[in-house]
């Protein structure tokens, strides 16, 4: 969650927000507030989003994703370790896109779960879930250069990125500490 109320000089300075849990609709709120905060100093100068998170919630992550695409002031994501699900579709979103060299990037299908309701309560939620099915996919395509076949494979298959799988499929700009000045 966010700390800016903590070290306000320190986050003025590094304009970093740490998303490091999973993805819901309390810290998706967070995170825009974050991202308001900053640009109410300075709407000119990059925000990062460092993430290092398992995933979450599929609507909460599209409407974060809608935002930093939406949004004038660039947002530049940093991936730290095991980025998993949402945290990796976010994490693609960004407008610069770099990782740790040891940080890896997982993308799956979308769990959902099951429960007991009536057939066309279940027709309706996989209607429901085709939908956001569809929208993950067209995240993927749009930020990415894997290919249509790939992405059939790791939307029936959990698949974990290295780094350079990152950089090959354009999943990622640079990775940091190879031949250029980017620290964490």
């Amino acid at each position: 969650m966010l700390q800016i109320e903590k070290n306000k000089s320190f986050f003025e300075k590094a304009r970093t927000i740490y998303i490091t849990g999973v993805i819901e609709a309390g810290l998706v709120e967070e995170v825009i507030k974050g991202i308001n905060y900053f640009m109410e100093l300075d709407n000119k100068k990059p925000i990062h989003l460092q993430i290092a998170s398992p995933g979450g919630s599929v609507p909460d992550g599209l409407a974060l994703i809608d935002y930093i695409r939406n949004v004038k002031t660039p947002i530049h994501t940093r991936a730290i370790g095991g980025v998993a699900s949402m945290g990796s579709l976010i994490f693609i979103s960004g407008h610069k896109r770099v990782m740790t060299e040891m940080s890896t990037l997982m993308l799956h299908d979308m769990s959902v779960g099951t429960d007991r309701r009536q057939y066309h309560q279940m027709k309706s939620m996989n209607d429901y879930h085709e939908l956001l099915e569809n929208n993950i996919i067209k995240v993927i395509k749009k930020y990415t250069e894997l290919s249509d076949e790939l992405i059939k494979e790791v939307m029936t298959n959990e698949r974990w990125f290295t780094s350079k799988e990152c950089i090959q499929y354009k999943m990622c700009d640079t990775i940091l500490g190879e031949s250029n000045n980017e620290t964490v």
